[in-house]
């Protein structure tokens, strides 16, 4: 129920274009999913150790599969515990 409601609270996850990112990291997958006033940064770490990604967010970012609704500030995320997945809301999220 939970990522149904945050999938549905996000116009860019809901109809955005999509386009995949480069993590410099081949056990990271990278893409964002975006429209007009909604971006949608989302990482996955496919391995069962930590990785480390390149600078993928120059902007502060919240995560919007925390709970707690963490936020990252500009070039904060830079690994990823392992399995871990992230959906991060620049845009209106963000702010």
């Amino acid at each position: 129920r939970f990522l149904v409601s945050v999938r549905q609270g996000a116009g860019a996850l809901r109809a955005g274009a999509f386009d995949w990112v480069e993590t410099g990291n081949s056990a990271v997958l990278g893409f964002k999913r975006f429209t007009e006033v909604d971006e949608v940064l989302c990482l996955f770490n496919l391995s069962d150790q930590e990785q480390t990604i390149e600078e993928t967010n120059d902007r502060a970012l919240l995560d919007l599969l925390s709970r707690s609704g963490k936020n990252y500030q500009a070039g904060e995320l830079t690994t990823l515990g392992p399995f871990a997945a992230h959906w991060l809301a620049a845009g209106r999220h963000s702010e």
